[in-house]
C-alpha cells in the first residue's frame, strides 16, 4: 500500500517540482516495443503522455548539449533512446512519437538494414530454441555450454571472443538451416530496412550502434574494431543522409581502445550502466535508465537518482 502511494505521488506536479534544482540528465533506454513485447504500444503511449507533462524531452545530442552547457530551464531534461533499430520501432514507436511530437534517438547497426536481419544474439536464441524443440540439445562441450538453456547459452557467448561467436553462429546456422522465423518472432526481432530508416521523421535522431552489433571488447583485431566504430558512422551518414554524432556500445561493453575511437569520432556515447547522468560523467560513457512497463513505476524510477 505504501509503495502504491509513493508511485501515485510520483506522478503529481508538486513532486516533480523537486527535480528542478537537481543537476542530472535522465536518459531512458528502450529496445523492442510491439504487442508481443514486454512493453507494448499502449504502455509506451502511456509513458509518452506522462513524460510530456513533466519533462523537456530532447534527442540525445541536443539534451547533452544543453546539459553540459549549464542547462537552467525549469523543466528537467530527459532523452528517449532506442537500441538496435528494430522494425517494431518503425512500425509502433515512430507513429506514437509523431502523434505526441516527441523527439527520440534510434541507434542503428549500419550493416543490418536489409529488412530481414536480426542481431546475432537474437538469431542465435531463436535458432537454438528451434533446435532444442526439433532435435533436442546440441553438444557444445568444448565451449563449456552443456546443460544451459538457449537463453543462458546466448548470455555465455557474450563473454566469448568475437571469432568464437562467429564460428558458433556458422555451426548453428548450418544445423538449423530449415528454421523459418514465425510472424511473432519477425515482429519482435527483425531490424528495419534501409528504406524504413530513410523514412524516419526528422524528430528522430539517428546514432550508430556499430556495423552488426559485436561485443566490442571481445574483438581480437583492432582493424575490425575500427571498422565497427568508425565505418558504421559513415555508412549511416551516406545511406541515410543524416549527420551521426552519437554512439551506443553494444551490450554496454567497451575498453580504452574503443573509448579512444569513440572520443575521436563522436560527440556523445551511451552505455547500459544504470543511473542518471551527472556533470561528473564523461559524455562518452553516459549511464541510462532501463524502461519499465508500468508507467507509474517508471515515473518513480525517474525521481530518485540511481548510483552507478
Amino acid at each position: 500500500m505504501i509503495k502504491t502511494l509513493i508511485k501515485n505521488i510520483a506522478t503529481m506536479p508538486l513532486f516533480y517540482s523537486y527535480l528542478i534544482n537537481k543537476p542530472c540528465l535522465r536518459i531512458i533506454m528502450y529496445h523492442g516495443i510491439s504487442p508481443s513485447d514486454n512493453i507494448n504500444p499502449n504502455d509506451f503511449e502511456s509513458h509518452l503522455k506522462e513524460l510530456n507533462k513533466y519533462f523537456n524531452i530532447q534527442p540525445l545530442s541536443k539534451a547533452c548539449d544543453l546539459f553540459y552547457n549549464n542547462y537552467d530551464d525549469k523543466r528537467p531534461l530527459i532523452s528517449l533512446t532506442f537500441d538496435d533499430g528494430l522494425k517494431n520501432n518503425f512500425s509502433y514507436v515512430t507513429p506514437l512519437l509523431e502523434k505526441y511530437k516527441t523527439p527520440a534517438t534510434f541507434f542503428l547497426c549500419s550493416d543490418l538494414l536489409s529488412g530481414d536481419d536480426m542481431l546475432w544474439n537474437h538469431e542465435m536464441l531463436l535458432r537454438l530454441r528451434y533446435l532444442k524443440k526439433s532435435q533436442g540439445w546440441i553438444n557444445f562441450s568444448k565451449h563449456n555450454f552443456n546443460n544451459l538453456t538457449p537463453k543462458e547459452f546466448v548470455k555465455s557467448c557474450k563473454s566469448k571472443s568475437y571469432s568464437t561467436v562467429i564460428n558458433l553462429m556458422q555451426i548453428i546456422r548450418k544445423l538449423s538451416k530449415e528454421y523459418i522465423p514465425t510472424s511473432i518472432e519477425k515482429e519482435r526481432y527483425h531490424i528495419m530496412s534501409t528504406k524504413q530508416a530513410q523514412n524516419l521523421p526528422d524528430l528522430i535522431e539517428i546514432g550508430s550502434h556499430t556495423k552488426d552489433h559485436p561485443i566490442l571488447d571481445k574483438i581480437e583485431n583492432d582493424k575490425i574494431i575500427m571498422e565497427q566504430v568508425i565505418d558504421s558512422k559513415y555508412i549511416l551518414q551516406d545511406t541515410l543522409n543524416r549527420k551521426i554524432t552519437t554512439f551506443c556500445y553494444p551490450n554496454g561493453n567497451h575498453n580504452k581502445f574503443t573509448d579512444d575511437l569513440v572520443i575521436q569520432n563522436y560527440q556523445y556515447a551511451v552505455t547500459t550502466i544504470q543511473g542518471f547522468c551527472s556533470l561528473n560523467d564523461s559524455p562518452f560513457q553516459i549511464p541510462r535508465i532501463a524502461a519499465i512497463k508500468d508507467t507509474k513505476s517508471m515515473m518513480f524510477s525517474l525521481l530518485k537518482p540511481m548510483r552507478h
